[in-house]
């Protein structure tokens, strides 16, 4: 018969099919781990559920936009929740900024976050002091830099318990880097082409690529995210290489991400931060002061994980905080809504939680237009 033939060619007994490699995994196993990996929150839960669940412990997550878009408070924000316990929705950790290109670090906008973290988390043994310590600070003023810091980080993320990197920003380093911005000594007026005078764009590429590996390697080594700072350039719309992607349905975006296509080749996920001239105004209200602040938007232009789309956000005293609903969803009718400045929650859920804010503010909402920057 066929089968007696089969057991004479197989040594005459049944074999059974060898295990798979223990590098290899079933797709259906990977179903239930999706929905369990732990992510940095961004301390804004609108942007915790655009981005499921918060920022990646592993890649890079770029944050992009122009000045004065909310990138370096956002930045701030993830850096107190990089310290702050698991009980709060932290990691228990230490926080390393690396500073480059974009002014000094703001320290007293840092400590203004902290003391008001300090007050939600003051049941759980929060301190100002202790969070202002929890922040590692260095300076990288040109790519050289970045590199040496690259070399220190992994014993120090080891030895210092650090749960996030920030850099702000990758472009400022190289912008204002000698060898890429300026001609060599002797050669200004040579009457060559500015390409010619200076280090070439391959040799740029080469680095980025060389220093986004040294980022994913340290991430993933370690489960700690890389967040980097991008700021933008202006975009003609005349590259057709560009044109029909994500940023075509963004309304009024008239800028890209610097650095160019190599660069976003290495990045995981790209947030880009907006702020729409028509957006609806936020008016804050802190005892007898009030404040106005216009609507931002959160794009998340790239991720191999979720889909494309937006969520509004403003900026106050109590940081990056999400809207009420009635302003997020651009009703048309005008709807106001009290809300906690600092925790974005309302006055029945402010009573019932366990932390009582430092500074209590109001916000009132109204879906109309005009307002003055925030934040």
């Amino acid at each position: 018969s066929f089968l007696g033939a089969w057991r004479g060619r197989c040594g005459g007994a049944l074999q059974a099919m060898p295990p798979a490699p223990p590098a290899l995994l079933a797709c259906h196993g990977l179903l239930g781990v999706a929905h369990e990996i732990e992510k940095l929150k961004t301390g804004c839960d609108d942007l915790d559920e655009l981005l499921g669940g918060g920022v990646p412990l592993h890649g890079i997550f770029e944050i992009c936009g122009e000045a004065g878009s909310g990138k370096t408070q956002l930045c701030l924000q993830l850096a107190l929740q990089a310290m702050l316990p698991l009980a709060l929705g932290g990691r228990g950790g230490r926080a390393c900024y690396l500073s480059s290109g974009e002014g000094q670090f703001p320290v007293r906008r840092f400590q203004q976050l902290a003391t008001l973290a300090a007050a939600r988390g003051h049941g759980h043994g929060v301190t100002e002091r202790d969070l202002l310590n929890r922040l590692l600070l260095q300076r990288c003023d040109s790519v050289d830099a970045q590199f040496e810091a690259m070399e220190q980080l992994p014993t120090l993320v080891a030895t210092h318990d650090i749960k996030l990197v920030v850099i702000d920003s990758i472009a400022g380093a190289y912008r204002g880097d000698e060898k890429f911005d300026r001609a060599p000594a002797g050669r200004q007026n040579s009457g060559e082409k500015p390409a010619k005078r200076h280090k070439p764009a391959a040799a740029r590429t080469q680095d980025l690529f060389l220093l986004a590996a040294r980022m994913r390697g340290l991430s993933f080594r370690h489960h700690v995210p890389i967040v980097v700072v991008n700021q933008v350039t202006a975009d003609f719309g005349n590259n057709p290489h560009v044109s029909a992607d994500a940023y075509s349905s963004l309304p009024h975006i008239r800028s890209r991400p610097a650095l160019g296509l190599s660069w976003s080749c290495c990045v995981n996920q790209r947030l880009m931060l907006i702020q729409p001239s028509d957006a609806a105004a936020v008016t804050v209200q802190s005892g007898a002061t009030s404040h106005i602040r216009k609507l931002r938007t959160a794009a998340l232009t790239l991720s191999p994980t979720r889909p494309f789309g937006t969520v509004h956000f403003f900026i106050a005293h109590g940081g990056v905080l999400s809207p009420p609903r009635a302003c997020n969803d651009l009703a048309s009718e005008p709807e106001s809504l009290l809300v906690d400045n600092a925790t974005g929650t309302t006055p029945t859920e402010a009573a019932t939680a366990a932390a009582a804010a430092a500074v209590s503010t109001s916000c009132s909402i109204a879906a109309t237009t005009g307002g003055g920057q925030g934040g």
